[in-house]
């Protein structure tokens, strides 16, 4: 994850049910509506990889970077290091380019993964639910939601959740 130092955008909250999960987001009124969401989207992007995308008729790269050893290529089991993903797009007439996630090592292969692109807070950009875990057998899954302002956009981190996977 990518805070800045000394900034909480969030909260943590513990369910002692093992079945249903309830995103709590405070300030911002969602509503019960269909989110839009990317199908057939890759849950893994490996360093040197991207994946281009349009989402309401906007261009989206997102990309990897890091060292990746391959242990085992039948089964795809890899052993990454320095592992960042980005987000880049241009909006407005302004390219964008932002770091999202930042792992240094991971105990055992690679577990980053996109789990969901969809616009969940309705601005027209598309959100992120991203498993930033860095330990085989755990899920870190962590909520990304665009937050565009004054021309600008940029993705804060509103929650988490963490458990095994």
């Amino acid at each position: 994850m990518v805070d800045q130092s000394g900034e909480k955008t969030g909260m943590l909250v513990k369910v002692n049910s093992p079945d249903t999960s309830i995103l709590l987001i405070s300030g911002m009124p969602l509503k019960n509506r269909p989110v839009k969401q990317l199908q057939s989207f890759p849950a893994i992007i490996l360093p040197g990889e991207k994946k281009d995308f349009k989402y309401n008729d906007s261009a989206y790269r997102i990309y990897a970077t890091g060292q990746t050893k391959v242990i085992d290529s039948a089964s795809k089991n890899y052993e990454v290091t320095a592992y960042k993903l980005f987000i880049e797009t241009t909006l407005n007439h302004h390219h964008y380019i932002q770091l999202l996630v930042d792992i240094p090592s991971f105990e055992g292969p690679l577990h980053t993964a996109i789990k969901f692109v969809g616009d969940i807070d309705n601005d027209g950009i598309p959100d992120f639910i991203i498993d930033t875990s860095n330990y085989y057998g755990s899920d870190n899954s962590t909520l990304f939601l665009s937050q565009p302002s004054k021309g600008n956009v940029s993705y804060t981190i509103v929650g988490e959740t963490t458990g095994t996977a």
